[in-house]
């Protein structure tokens, strides 16, 4: 046996290579990517979503006005049609008067003016009457039901969107437009309008101005100042020189989780 026993010197500890760190990278960058590109999928499926509810809305509207002759909620037999619904005036215009602005209508939105009582309420009570509607619930009675609650899993008979935490409302109004683009725009008959919108933003919002372009875009001109797509005159409008995005800031316009506009669909008669 050897008296003394060679020993291998110690191997230094081995750190990564670049082509390693690269690898690890490229590897961080597609996970990345990914979540970024299937949460762009699930906002375009959400608006799509959100633009498919809108149609309906507006062919279970025309169906209720062949079958009965007059607007869902201002039917004057609404109550035959729904026992929680109330009786409307039948002048054409769903709860306000026409002379109140979008701004107006929507702070009585907010302000959770909404109920079975009203013409606004009555409106979607009387679509789920005639099962023309879903998303949302008939109540058993006359209760007021908070504005900031949509859809059936809060029992509630506003019907909510893809969009989270929003609903659907309806007023009638005028809408100022820019007659300057559109002589016909500031409707000044009014008409009634659907709206997007949430009560749980401290702004007060409900659609971001990407998703309020987009829904414009599908079913519009894109401007939210003029056509049948419109945004509310305090957040939308703020980019109206040259669309949604003009004049707004990158986050403002990509950012959808930060809701800043009611959007607006008109439904007639104007």
């Amino acid at each position: 046996m050897p008296i003394f026993e060679q020993r291998r010197p110690p191997q230094a500890s081995r750190g990564f290579t670049l082509i390693e760190m690269s690898i690890v990278l490229v590897i961080i960058g597609l996970i990345v990517g990914g979540i970024l590109k299937g949460q762009e999928i699930v906002n375009a499926a959400r608006e799509k979503q959100v633009i498919t509810q809108l149609n309906a809305v507006r062919t279970a509207q025309n169906t209720y006005i062949d079958r009965h002759g007059l607007y869902p909620g201002d039917d004057t037999r609404g109550n035959f049609v729904a026992f929680a619904a109330a009786n409307g005036n039948g002048d054409g215009f769903v709860g306000a008067t026409i002379a109140a602005t979008p701004a107006a209508t929507i702070t009585a939105m907010k302000a959770n003016s909404i109920d079975p009582t009203k013409e606004e309420g009555s409106y979607f009570i009387t679509l789920l009457g005639e099962q023309l509607i879903s998303n949302a619930v008939l109540p058993l009675a006359t209760t007021s039901i908070s504005a900031g609650a949509f859809g059936v899993e809060r029992k509630s008979f506003l019907p909510n969107t893809a969009f989270p935490n929003t609903g659907l409302g309806i007023s009638a109004g005028q809408h100022p437009g820019d007659t300057g683009r559109d002589p016909a725009s500031a409707l000044v008959k009014g008409s009634n309008w659907l709206a997007i919108w949430s009560s749980v933003y401290t702004n007060g919002g409900g659609v971001s101005i990407r998703q309020a372009g987009h829904i414009d875009t599908a079913l519009d001109d894109a401007i939210p100042d003029t056509g049948i797509v419109r945004g509310d005159d305090s957040t939308c409008n703020s980019a109206k020189a040259n669309g949604y995005d003009g004049g707004a800031t990158v986050a403002a316009t990509t950012d959808v989780s930060n809701p800043t506009c009611v959007l607006l669909i008109n439904m007639g008669p104007n």
